[in-house]
């Protein structure tokens, strides 16, 4: 029962931040031999150059940070160390090896330090929906081929090879390294978290909701979808995100995930959307549809009447309450709200209800063949009227009840 009237904007307000300090306290657990590094941004890039600057020979560091600060750090590192040899290595497609890779460029143009970046591109497949709720996906039993390449290559990459390599990567595939790639994850020489710059990590959220689209969710792969949603829910986990874009990204995360038929997780999106704004009717009329998908009617009711509440005028509420009520067999109900809805868009739902499967057993009854026909005769009134009442403004003929 996905409808068509799906909301996908609304403005952004103060959100709750539970969800993220549990993300945050988890990865600190985690992270067994790191070193400390200070929270400021110059502090922790100083010594992330330091750590490069002195590596000699074989060394892994890890840089944990959103996608959009990736090239900027790269070309500040390269300028501020020029004594050392460096190239960058973008992987924009998945791998399942590494070392002929590295050993193939190294043989080409020698470098002291290869920057490594989209090796999470080979990470995505193993999560499948349903596993974990927030980063749990890493407890699944299957090891991801590239980690399980690193792993067992991880003393050639130090002795056939001699070089530095450092991955920029996002938090859920760092969590990846650490929970499937324990072996390799543990000869670090270096692990820096980078908080996202305020006005970069506003730019980066704004565009996700600024270009959330239904139709474009839908004809995403399943692939494509699953790193859509990483990227969503390492926005919302970012330590310098502030709460009225954490809020928008919650309800942008459930719209994608609708899209992708994951009701149960959009449903729970929309919640953390609406703990912080109870208000948020787009959230509410989005949550009914998710809940009517799997069945859960009254629940469905429950939610579009909390969307009408704030906005009596919700027609996406209204027809989509119709709906309900025409799958719970309850055709007075559902005609009354059917009418309430082509009442405040006639075009738009008298053609959809005339081929929404939901009314299947209303479509034979007078009453909603008459919602669904447009009379000519009452139309071409209407508009005469509508035409009367222009003039009567400009003053030419009196105004007619």
């Amino acid at each position: 029962m996905t409808k068509k009237s799906t909301q996908w904007r609304q403005n952004p307000r103060d959100c709750n931040t539970a969800a993220t300090n549990s993300v945050i306290a988890e990865e600190s657990a985690c992270l067994e031999k790191d070193t400390l590094v200070p929270a400021d941004f110059e502090e922790i890039y100083a010594a992330l150059r330091r750590a490069i600057g002195r590596q000699k020979g074989f060394g892994l560091v890890f840089v944990r940070c959103i996608p959009a600060i990736v090239e900027p750090l790269i070309q500040r590192l390269e300028t501020d160390i020029p004594h050392k040899r460096m190239q960058t290595l973008h992987l924009t497609e998945p791998i399942a090896t590494f070392f002929d890779l590295v050993q193939s460029r190294l043989e080409t143009e020698p470098f002291d330090t290869l920057f490594v970046t989209g090796i999470e591109k080979s990470l995505v497949e193993y999560i499948k929906p349903g596993i974990g709720g927030i980063g749990d996906y890493y407890k699944e039993d299957t090891v991801p081929r590239i980690l399980g390449h690193l792993n067992m290559q991880r003393e050639r990459f130090r002795d056939e090879l001699g070089v530095g390599l450092v991955f920029f990567l996002p938090l859920f595939a760092k969590k990846y390294f650490i929970h499937r790639a324990p072996d390799f994850f543990d000869w670090r020489t270096g692990d820096f978290e980078f908080p996202a710059e305020p006005g970069m990590l506003a730019a980066a959220s704004r565009q996700v909701w600024l270009s959330g689209d239904y139709e474009q969710y839908c004809q995403l792969s399943a692939t494509e979808r699953r790193t859509k949603i990483l990227e969503i829910r390492e926005l919302i986990a970012e330590q310098q995100q502030i709460p009225d874009q954490q809020q928008q990204l919650w309800f942008e995360l459930g719209n994608l995930l609708i899209a992708g038929q994951q009701y149960e997780e959009a449903i729970a999106s929309y919640d953390q959307a609406l703990a912080v704004k109870p208000d948020l009717h787009e959230a509410w009329t989005n949550r009914g549809i998710a809940l009517g998908n799997l069945g859960r009617f009254e629940e469905a009711i429950a939610s579009y009447d909390q969307a009408l509440a704030v906005k009596p005028d919700k027609h996406e509420a209204w027809y989509n309450k119709a709906c309900v009520y025409a799958l719970q067999g309850n055709a007075p109900l559902a005609l009354d709200h059917l009418q309430r809805a082509i009442e405040l868009a006639p075009k738009k739902y008298r053609d959809m209800a005339k081929t929404d499967a939901d009314f299947a057993s209303l479509r034979d009854q007078p009453r909603f063949q008459a919602l669904v026909t447009v009379d000519r005769g009452w139309r071409a009134s209407v508009w005469c009227r509508q035409l009367i009442k222009v003039v009567a403004k400009l003053g030419s003929l009196p105004t007619v009840h």
